[in-house]
């Protein structure tokens, strides 16, 4: 039995739009028709321009120019499952935290 404050799990088609009260996305995205068939693509682009915007104000992040790489093969190869982890990694995450403490 579910506790009172929670609703049961309902199934997600996240190729389709729902309304804010039943799906949220982590940042903008968008569904993508492609030769692999529809799929819901997050912000690749963002997170590899914030990285370049990082590097060009001279922040040192590890492991940014390797997942730079592993991000454009990644949208290049269809590798979605690789390209979700890749969006929350640490070189993504401290790049937005570098950019948002900027003045």
């Amino acid at each position: 039995m579910d506790p009172p404050d929670q609703h049961p799990p309902i199934a997600i088609d996240c190729t389709r739009p729902y309304p804010a009260d039943q799906y949220f996305a982590c940042g903008q995205a968008q569904v993508v028709d492609s030769p692999l068939g529809l799929y819901r693509q997050a912000e690749a682009q963002r997170a590899l321009a914030e990285l370049d915007q990082a590097a060009a104000g001279g922040h040192f992040i590890p492991g940014a120019d390797t997942l730079r790489q592993g991000i454009e093969r990644a949208l290049n190869e269809g590798r979605l499952a690789w390209l979700r982890r890749a969006l929350y990694s640490y070189p993504v995450r401290r790049c937005r935290q570098l950019l948002a403490s900027a003045p």
